[in-house]
């Protein structure tokens, strides 16, 4: 299953990348964090164990403020990782948490940079500020044991309904 997940989403790089090398090209947002996208993250204390918080976006990255303080104030063993997708959300991450956390852009989710990402931060819990279906992703972390708690995601009927469709996809989740 994993290899047809990854075949999607090459054919989908292939389409969509003279677009995207145009848009790197031209404006400078495309490029950054662009090795990070390829799962080389590095933490800044590997000695402690990590909890891995995804906030896709700024409005996340806001809402997570008072969890990661909660978080530092109960587990001041753990070293809290915390990924975005989008650069404005990076920069809002980087602003709040940069100083002290390691803050980076999510990898893309395809088999292989999704495992060299999880090989790298060693997370023993990973936190979803939103629901959001990266497969590989929840794969690698279902077959790692690593726990995944979604914080505020919600799911509406018919989008239920259309993820039992694809069941043998959404087993692990």
């Amino acid at each position: 299953m994993r290899f047809i997940i990854d075949l999607a989403y090459l054919l989908a790089g292939l389409a969509f990348s003279p677009v995207l090398f145009y848009r790197m090209a031209a404006h400078q947002r495309y490029r950054a964090g662009w090795g990070q996208r390829f799962g080389n993250v590095a933490r800044k204390d590997p000695k402690k164990r990590c909890i891995w918080l995804h906030a896709v976006s700024m409005g996340e990255v806001n809402a997570a403020k008072t969890l990661v303080a909660e978080i530092e104030k109960r587990y001041p063993d753990h070293e809290i990782v915390v990924s975005t997708t989008t650069d404005t959300g990076y920069a809002q991450a980087d602003k709040l948490f940069g100083r002290k956390w390691t803050v980076f852009y999510f990898p893309f989710d395809v088999s292989w940079i999704i495992r060299k990402a999880f090989d790298r931060i060693e997370p023993s819990l990973c936190l979803l500020m939103e629901l959001e279906v990266w497969p590989n992703f929840l794969f690698t972390a279902h077959r790692l044991r690593v726990p995944v708690v979604v914080l505020n995601g919600r799911i509406s009927d018919r989008s239920f309904t259309r993820y039992r469709k694809i069941k043998p996809l959404t087993r692990t989740f």
